[in-house]
């Protein structure tokens, strides 16, 4: 198959747009994406020099994200000195809706959904042998810690009851 349109190469990345191939099809070239998505009659995914995108990408959630799922990301957090930072960096960018840089509303704790909170307990208990909610303080009666992750204080018997909501104790 070839492509008509604006293509070229800077290195390892592909820059270019939307290119009409010659069997019809729209192809997409993207920037460090390393591969051409078909957005035409099922001609296929391929990457610039042959392979599938399984072959270079591993497996993918969406088309256009081409990222894991946010609990994929926090269920495989390394259980380290860096697990409270990478934490709050995946839950911060996906939740916080009104830019404040933290969870601190109930419409965002409560986006939360428990697939999400269920992973972020596994780093939490490989690393301390207990839970998120414990662990960081979310249960009345401990150390206030979870603004490690991102969360406001003033959310946190909002985000407790999410955790136990979620079966997280």
């Amino acid at each position: 198959m070839t492509t008509t349109g604006a293509m070229n190469s800077n290195g390892a990345c592909w820059y270019g747009g939307p290119t009409e191939s010659t069997d019809g099809t729209t192809q997409y070239f993207y920037k460090a994406a390393f591969e051409v998505i078909s957005g035409g009659r099922g001609a296929g995914s391929k990457d610039p020099i042959g392979g599938t995108r399984d072959s270079i990408g591993g497996t993918r959630d969406s088309i256009g994200g081409g990222r894991r799922s946010i609990a994929d990301q926090l269920r495989t957090l390394s259980p380290d000195d860096s697990l409270d930072a990478s934490a709050q960096t995946i839950l911060v960018s996906n939740y916080d809706r009104n830019g404040s840089s933290s969870i601190d509303t109930m419409n965002e704790v409560n986006r939360i959904p428990c697939d999400v909170l269920t992973a972020l307990n596994v780093p939490y208990q490989a690393r301390w042998g207990t839970s998120v909610r414990v662990s960081l303080g979310f249960k009345d009666n401990l150390i206030w810690v979870g603004s490690s992750i991102g969360f406001n204080e003033t959310m946190r018997s909002v985000a407790d009851r999410q955790f136990v909501r979620c079966g997280i104790q």
